[in-house]
């Protein structure tokens, strides 16, 4: 685990108020620092971890290969960010003229939190547009783009090469009651408060309001856990949502619907992970931390070797298959931390969806 802390106390001195020591740093070889590069990358805070660097001015410790290699892939991530952001205002403005709006979901939408935007790594472009979601395909369809319709939640598709995501539904509706009821309050959110602008390139797109987001993120996160896993970047955005946006959240409504859902003591553990390895004050966080040691240890371990469990050896049919199966099985006590239904249930599940579509069997996430 000691790479592991590297890492921490690195991304602690990018966005938080507890530099690492330098003298660490200074002891690490050559290998010690690749590793710490791997498990940047694969943490989702690759860009994170160099403003870190770069904060201590201790870029030089790097062996020279290594450091233009990350040099050079933090100018793709900051290359990536300037071409979705162009392309999201873009897109925007192609549906203003159908009077679609759109909402953009995580991602983009959470990068202002950050000290620098840009480093905040993203996959696709999540939208939600305003309840239209039927004639957002259409337009995309009209236009000659390919709209992949077999997931119930969202639609995807590529706008000039980016992936998009049009949401149907935030969360999973069809596999928990939980989910059915956060749908449910996030519906209701967006009808009594509104919407932030994220103003690019002139065109109009659209944040959720806070107290959305508060139960949007903490489920989405509290889904990937019991899944495929989280990793450094769901707590980053955690930490940071609450450091710049807590004052706007009506902490009383949150707190009952996390007691209500039997979020409660997920979201303690994992917001006690996400201030502690950010280093950010948890005081903006209404959340109290989390009491049992045992179950911080376990998700903290969870988290920090994701890197590693998160692949499988090989890409034949069976050993994905194997890989995944082993992963499912072993996930149950996040089940148990995470849904109120049975984990057969979900077993029953995944079969009806896998038979159904059959290529999300290897498929990793």
């Amino acid at each position: 685990m000691e790479h592991e802390k590297i890492v921490v106390g690195l991304l602690r001195t990018a966005i938080g108020r507890c530099p690492a020591e330098i003298k660490e740093l200074e002891m690490l070889s050559g290998q010690d620092w690749k590793e710490v590069y791997k498990i940047a990358s694969g943490q989702g805070v690759l860009a994170l971890i160099w403003d870190g660097l770069k904060k201590l001015s201790a870029e030089y410790l790097l062996p020279r290969e290594l450091r233009l290699q990350w040099v050079l892939n933090v100018e793709k991530i900051e290359n990536r960010f300037a071409r979705y952001t162009r392309t999201a205002g873009e897109l925007a403005g192609e549906l203003a003229g159908q009077e679609i709006r759109i909402m953009i979901l995580k991602g983009l939408g959470l990068a202002s939190l950050y000290p620098v935007p840009a480093h905040r790594e993203g996959g696709d472009i999540d939208v939600w547009l305003f309840g239209k979601y039927e004639e957002g395909n259409k337009w995309a369809e009209d236009n000659g783009i390919d709209v992949n319709v077999d997931y119930y939640k969202h639609s995807k598709f590529y706008y000039r090469a980016i992936p998009v995501e049009n949401h149907q539904y935030f969360l999973n509706v069809k596999m928990d009651t939980v989910d059915k009821c956060l749908e449910k309050k996030l519906y209701d959110i967006l009808a009594d408060c509104p919407c932030a602008e994220l103003p690019v390139q002139a065109n109009k797109l659209w944040t959720p309001p806070a107290d959305f987001n508060a139960l949007f993120l903490l489920r989405h996160a509290a889904v990937h856990f019991a899944s495929e896993g989280i990793v450094l970047r769901h707590f980053c955005d955690w930490a940071l949502f609450w450091q710049k946006c807590g004052q706007k959240v009506d902490v009383g409504a949150f707190m009952n619907t996390l007691e209500g859902t039997g979020l409660l003591e997920f979201a303690r553990v994992f917001t006690a992970l996400a201030f502690d390895v950010t280093g950010i004050d948890p005081c903006c966080c209404p959340v109290p931390p989390g009491e049992n040691k045992q179950l911080y240890r376990r998700m903290q371990n969870e988290v920090l070797s994701v890197v590693v469990q998160n692949k499988p050896i090989g890409k034949s049919a069976f050993t994905v298959f194997l890989f995944k199966a082993r992963r499912f099985f072993s996930s149950r006590w996040k089940h148990k931390l995470v849904y109120r239904s049975a984990f057969v249930s979900r077993i029953g599940y995944s079969v009806a969806e896998h038979l159904k579509h059959p290529h999300l069997l290897l498929k990793l996430r």
